[in-house]
């Protein structure tokens, strides 16, 4: 049976400023500021052990439009890494890193296919004779109000069609739907759908595998739990997807119920007692708790 094994990454935000949060102590502050660089590395060093036959980044590489030059640099040298391992990328720019004509930027090595403003399509031939059409687009503005998915058809014989988006469901609201907005039920036409935007990992529909992997380092509170890649085998029959957590730091909120009058000791022990059941061995944990109390 034919098949081809991917990554599918989105919304690295590489060089987060991580807003609001500088009033942590500076180690912290750091920590979390470098934490978006070591999740790429981390999943740039699966694609090497896996030894998978492409990389998909599906928008939002970087932060913002104006790229920082720490930012490009540390991104290439990860394409770089994955060029030495002869492993092919394809990549399309989101909202937050949208094209910007005017603005240079470092020229990525030559296993990068970054997709341009206007639909394309590429061709990618695994070393077993497996074919696989890519098609895709970046996004040359901030807002994308045009159903792009639509304009996403099948070209010439290829032995899968996958299509990369980044965008959110269309919701009818003209004010809302400015993400290249698509509908599930219409988008039939690829085997398999890499999207980006949607922060939280999803599956949409399984048939064909329509997916959000989320992004690779959560940024604030609301962004909870283990973040990473997906990788992906994709077979005639379907595709398989295989979570891995590459993100060194996680947000995780905890509710601390109290329905007896405690005083300050013990609820400093209660609480201390909740920070140590969140913590992790592999990873640094950024813990909210939150107290409810049912006492009479």
């Amino acid at each position: 049976m034919r098949e081809v094994r991917f990554v599918h990454m989105a919304d690295l935000h590489l060089d987060s400023p991580f807003l609001g949060l500088r009033h942590l102590p500076d180690s912290v502050f750091e920590k979390l500021k470098n934490s978006t660089f070591v999740s790429l590395a981390r999943g740039i060093d699966v694609a090497i052990r896996e030894a998978v036959d492409f990389v998909l980044i599906a928008g939002d590489i970087y932060d913002e439009e104006d790229q920082s030059i720490k930012a490009q640099a540390r991104f290439y040298k990860e394409m770089e890494r994955l060029n030495q391992a002869g492993i092919p990328v394809y990549m399309i720019h989101g909202n937050h890193d949208y094209v910007a004509k005017y603005r240079d930027r470092l020229q990525l090595p030559e296993n990068v296919t970054v997709f341009d403003t206007m639909l394309e399509m590429y061709t990618f031939v695994s070393q077993s004779g497996v074919r696989v059409n890519l098609y895709g687009f970046s996004y040359g503005e901030r807002h994308i109000r045009e159903a792009m998915y639509q304009q996403y058809k099948r070209q010439g014989d290829a032995d899968f069609h996958i299509g990369l988006l980044h965008g959110s469901e269309m919701t009818g609201n003209a004010m809302q739907d400015v993400y290249a907005p698509f509908k599930v039920s219409d988008m039939k036409q690829m085997d398999y759908w890499a999207l980006g935007h949607i922060h939280l990992r999803q599956v949409l529909t399984e048939e064909p595998m329509i997916y959000f992997p989320g992004n690779i380092q959560g940024r604030h509170r609301k962004e909870t739990g283990d973040k990473g890649l997906t990788l992906v085998t994709l077979r005639e029959t379907g595709a398989e997807l295989t979570f891995v957590e590459t993100a060194p730091i996680i947000w995780e909120e905890v509710i601390l119920e109290i329905s007896e009058d405690l005083d300050f000791s013990k609820l400093f022990q209660l609480s201390l007692h909740a920070v140590k059941e969140a913590a992790r061995m592999d990873k640094s944990v950024l813990l909210g708790l939150h107290l409810v109390a049912h006492v009479p």
